[in-house]
């Protein structure tokens, strides 16, 4: 796990691995996740946290790049973004976003994930590219749309009654995905093309 400075936190690049090897892609990296401070001083990553991106980025990643046909993706890299911080300021935490980026912009008002930024590695754009991009990452749009509250005599019925605090035990994620620190990802994807079979 690497860390990336910042003037008051440190933020975290990790690899999340898929549960078949035999996959083209089976690692996919994510840089961005905040750092937590410990009592003696070290920054670590929150298993919480950890697990959140895992199941919110990770695996629907994995799941989408299985059903994409036309490209294999071989290499994908993820950056949390923030789109009211200007890149220029932030030095080479992030890469730089140019005229031949795709911006894929959330196609549900509810979430929390406003747009997607990919980097163009190709030579020239094209519509297949381009199509096949956003079928990998739309899905991760309703990743990001938060739960709404439980009723408070539901959340009082099940501490009193059963012991249990229903945001803490029943939904580990609801706080990350209520106070989100980011608005966007910016994606950079290795595909190759995949021939039609016949």
């Amino acid at each position: 796990m690497n860390k990336g400075n910042s003037d008051d936190e440190l933020y975290f690049q990790t690899s999340y691995r898929s549960s078949d090897e035999t996959e083209n892609l089976n690692i996919i990296e994510l840089s961005g996740i905040p750092g937590e401070r410990q009592d003696n001083g070290e920054y670590i990553v929150n298993e919480q946290v950890n697990g959140f991106f895992e199941e919110r980025i990770a695996k629907e990643l994995f799941r989408s790049s299985r059903k994409l046909s036309g490209y294999q993706v071989t290499n994908l890299k993820v950056w949390l973004y923030d789109t009211s911080l200007k890149l220029e300021t932030l030095g080479n935490q992030f890469p730089k976003l140019t005229e031949k980026t795709l911006k894929i912009e959330s196609f549900l008002d509810q979430s929390e994930l406003d747009c997607i930024y990919v980097l163009n590695d190709w030579a020239d754009e094209c519509d297949a590219w381009e199509a096949a991009c956003k079928k990998l990452l739309a899905p991760l749009f309703h990743q990001f749309v938060p739960p709404p509250d439980p009723p408070d005599v539901l959340k009082e019925f099940l501490v009193m009654r059963v012991g249990i605090d229903l945001t803490n035990k029943l939904d580990l994620y609801l706080s990350m995905r209520k106070n989100m620190f980011f608005n966007a990802l910016i994606v950079q994807i290795n595909m190759d093309t995949v021939a039609s079979p016949g």
